[in-house]
């Protein structure tokens, strides 16, 4: 290990170096961070010679982080080297996904709802009238935990004296059971895709794998397996979100258009393209008005892309296969989940009550 003047050097987890050194009176820490250790030690001997010359001027050691500067350095700093781009999740590492989320909440959230504070005179009641601004519940979950993480990372790399955290209760969005379609509404969704939209595969895979909206995007040609009649989803939601499934039937009718062993994505477009597609065929069919179905899958009182999926576990549950098979398929880390998602539909209940010949209203 080099050995350093002033302050201290280590090599951190994720293969880059660091150091620290004390700035006056020992009250605040300074951290210069570096790909080799040639790197951050000029870094760090440059941060000192300017914390001296401050000195000498009578300057503030570190001019006042605001929270925007902090969020901003935050991402820089603790964000972006810890994300990867492999498939096979890695311990401390985050998915580019994980990364997308935290950025635009910083970006389109946080720094347009919330006052661009000095750390040291920010509050928990601060934190807690920007959050409400946040039109969405789920969005204010999200944005909530991105200033958790951030304001604590501040407090340990000690940017900042005050623990404003402590005290800021963070906002849980409640998931609600949302709306599947019949099965003759998917049939008819499915049979006017094949011949109006060139998103038919796309829904029929939504349909027969329970794959939530984003997950579909990362399917690539290698987790088609016909042989063995399985797909596989790479989840990222919890740790037992990836999981492989049975190829169902109508899946079979695209063998065609798979690639064995590719590792290119198969489908290529957005999540918002798809949303808008959908709402497209439903108002076509007169499955919903245009005030009944869910721009971004927030309104779970609404029809959403979302929708496929709780289709996809009602379907499994109407057809008997078990919860806990269900539960497995649709990548749950425990059965309350699956309840949300899987629904026994009043058409389904009459049809199986006219079997015993019970009467219903």
């Amino acid at each position: 290990m080099p050995y350093l003047k002033e302050g201290t050097i280590r090599k951190r987890k994720d293969g880059r170096w660091e150091t620290r050194a004390m700035l006056e009176n020992r009250k605040q820490g300074q951290t210069a961070i570096g790909r080799n250790q040639l790197e951050v030690i000029s870094k760090h001997y440059t941060r000192l010679k300017e914390r001296d010359e401050r000195i000498a001027q009578g300057r503030p050691i570190i001019e006042k982080l605001t929270l925007f500067g902090l969020l901003d350095k935050w991402y820089e700093l603790e964000i972006q080297p810890r994300i990867h781009h492999e498939r096979k999740k890695q311990k401390g590492k985050i998915n580019e996904s994980t990364a997308k989320g935290y950025r635009n909440a910083i970006k389109y959230h946080i720094k347009v709802h919330f006052e661009d504070k000095p750390l040291e005179s920010l509050t928990a009641l601060d934190l807690h009238e920007g959050s409400m601004k946040v039109e969405y519940s789920r969005t204010r979950e999200n944005v909530d935990n991105t200033l958790f993480m951030a304001l604590t990372w501040a407090y340990k790399m000690e940017l900042t004296q005050k623990n404003v955290v402590q005290h800021f209760k963070k906002h849980k969005h409640e998931r609600e059971a949302g709306i599947p379609f019949t099965r003759k509404d998917q049939e008819r969704i499915l049979a006017y895709a094949k011949d109006h939209s060139k998103y038919y595969f796309h829904f029929m895979t939504y349909f027969n794998t329970g794959a939530r909206p984003g997950e579909l995007l990362e399917i690539r040609h290698c987790d088609f397996d016909f042989v063995g009649r399985t797909i596989f989803i790479d989840g990222t939601k919890t740790k037992t979100s990836s999981r492989r499934i049975p190829l169902f039937k109508p899946m079979y009718e695209f063998m065609d258009c798979i690639v064995a062993g590719s590792q290119d994505k198969v489908f290529t477009c957005t999540v918002n393209w798809l949303r808008m597609e959908l709402k497209r065929i439903l108002i076509a069919l007169g499955i919903a008005s245009e005030t009944e179905i869910s721009d971004n899958d927030e309104d779970t009182s609404k029809y959403a892309l979302k929708s496929t999926r709780h289709s996809f576990g009602t379907r499994l549950r109407e057809d008997g296969i078990d919860i806990k098979v269900i539960s497995r398929w649709m990548g749950h880390s425990n059965l309350a989940m699956t309840d949300h998602y899987s629904h026994v539909l009043d058409e389904f209940e009459h049809q199986q009550a006219a079997k015993v010949g019970l009467k219903t209203a």
